[in-house]
C-alpha cells in the first residue's frame, strides 16, 4: 500500500491529538498504511513551526505556499470553524489530495452549506465526528440495525462540560465565544450530540424549539443551549443538550434511547458498559464493551477499554485506509448535522 503523505491544515490542539492517531495506528492496526506527517500550515508562523518541531512534522509552511507543492494525498481541515469551507475548496481543487477529513462544523454559512452539497469533486470526505467510533456507541447502534429496541419513542443525547464556568478560562478563549452559527456550545459541542442522535435516528431529524441559558449576559455565545427535537419518520421525540457551564461535569456525553421493545444508556462516565432495557424485566443488563474493534484491532488485548483518544485514532484508521465502517460519518452525515445546527440556531436568534 502506498504511503499517506498528510498536509494538516490548523495547529491546534485537535491537529495534535489527530497526529497522536496517526502515530498510533501501526500499534493498534496491523494492515495500517504507513503515514508521512508532510506539512503543517496555520496562520502564525510561530504556531506552526512549533508544532512541527514538536510533532516531526517534515516542514511547516503558509497556505499560498502549500498550493505549490504537489507530493500530498490527504488534507487534514482543523482550522478555525469560520475557515472550515474556504479550506475545503481549497483541498478540493488540489489535483493531487485523495481524501479530506473536515473537522465539524463542516461549515458555517449556508451559501457554504449549499456549496458543499453540491460537492461532485473526486477525493473521499469523512468529517470529524469520531464519538461514532466509541465502542459503547458502536455496539448500541448495531442493536439498533438489528431492531432490539423496536421504534424509536424518546431519547436524549448531552454533551456537558464545566470550563467555561471560570471566567479567566472564557477570558483565554475568546475565539471560541462567537455567536451561533460560528460558536458557541451549540456548534461545538452540540455538533457531536446532533451526530449521534442522527446516527441513530437518521435523515428525519428535526428540531422544533431551541433555547439558551441567559446566565451569562456578558458572554456574545451560548454557553448552553437546549434543542427540542422530533424524528419525522417514527415520531420519537427528544432532546439535544450542549453545555460548557454543568458543573462538576469535567467532559461528559451520555446517550439515552427508548423504544417500543427496550432502550439503551450510554454514558462516558463508565465508557466501559452499554445499559440495556427490554419489556421482559424491570431490570437493565449491563454489557462490557471491551475494545470494540475486532477484528481489525483487538490492541493492546481485546478486552482494554477504548476512550476518547481510541475512538480517534479508529476514525483516522477509516479515514487513511480508504475504508467506511457502520458508523461512518461521511460528507451527507455533516451536512444533516449542519442542517440540524443551522435550525437550532435560528431558534436561539
Amino acid at each position: 500500500m502506498e504511503p499517506r503523505r498528510v498536509a494538516l491544515i490548523g495547529a491546534g490542539s485537535i491537529a495534535a491529538c489527530h497526529a497522536y492517531a496517526m502515530r498510533a495506528l501501526p500499534f493498534y492496526y496491523p494492515g495500517a498504511p504507513r503515514v508521512e506527517l508532510a506539512y503543517v500550515t496555520s496562520a502564525t508562523v510561530a504556531t506552526r513551526d512549533a508544532f512541527a518541531e514538536r510533532y516531526g512534522v517534515r516542514e511547516a509552511l503558509s497556505l499560498e505556499a502549500l498550493a505549490r507543492r504537489s507530493d500530498f494525498d490527504s488534507v487534514y481541515i482543523l482550522s478555525p470553524n469560520a475557515q472550515h469551507f474556504s479550506h475545503f475548496r481549497f483541498a478540493a481543487e488540489c489535483d493531487n489530495v485523495a481524501r479530506i477529513y473536515l473537522e465539524k462544523p463542516v461549515c458555517t454559512t449556508i451559501d457554504d452549506e449549499r456549496a458543499l452539497a453540491a460537492y461532485s469533486g473526486v477525493a473521499r470526505v469523512q468529517t470529524g465526528f469520531q464519538f461514532l467510533q466509541n465502542s459503547a456507541v458502536r455496539l448500541a447502534l448495531r442493536l439498533c440495525r438489528e431492531r432490539r429496541f423496536g421504534v424509536p419513542v424518546h431519547f436524549q443525547v448531552r454533551y456537558l462540560h464545566s470550563g467555561y464556568l471560570d471566567h479567566e478560562y472564557r477570558s483565554r478563549r475568546a475565539e471560541r465565544m462567537m455567536p451561533a452559527p460560528e460558536g458557541g456550545a451549540l456548534i461545538d459541542l452540540g455538533s457531536h450530540a446532533f451526530s449521534l442522535a442522527v446516527a441513530f435516528l437518521g435523515d428525519g431529524l428535526r428540531v422544533v424549539d431551541a433555547s439558551a441559558s441567559s446566565a451569562f449576559p456578558d458572554v456574545p455565545s451560548d454557553l448552553c443551549t437546549m434543542a427540542l427535537c422530533r424524528d419525522v419518520d417514527t415520531g420519537a421525540v427528544g432532546m439535544v443538550m450542549a453545555s460548557r457551564v454543568s458543573a462538576g461535569a469535567g467532559e461528559l456525553l451520555e446517550v439515552e434511547l427508548r423504544g417500543t421493545m427496550g432502550g439503551f444508556r450510554l454514558s462516558t462516565e463508565n465508557a466501559e458498559f452499554l445499559e440495556l432495557f427490554s419489556l421482559s424485566s424491570d431490570k437493565s443488563q449491563i454489557l462490557r464493551t471491551s475494545s470494540g474493534y475486532t477484528p481489525l484491532s483487538t490492541f493492546p488485548n481485546r478486552v482494554v477499554l477504548g476512550g476518547w483518544l481510541r475512538s480517534l485514532v479508529h476514525a483516522n484508521y477509516l479515514f487513511l485506509n480508504d475504508q467506511e465502517d457502520d458508523p461512518f460519518a461521511d460528507l451527507r452525515h455533516g451536512l444533516t448535522v449542519q442542517r440540524l445546527l443551522r435550525d437550532a440556531a435560528r431558534h436561539l436568534n
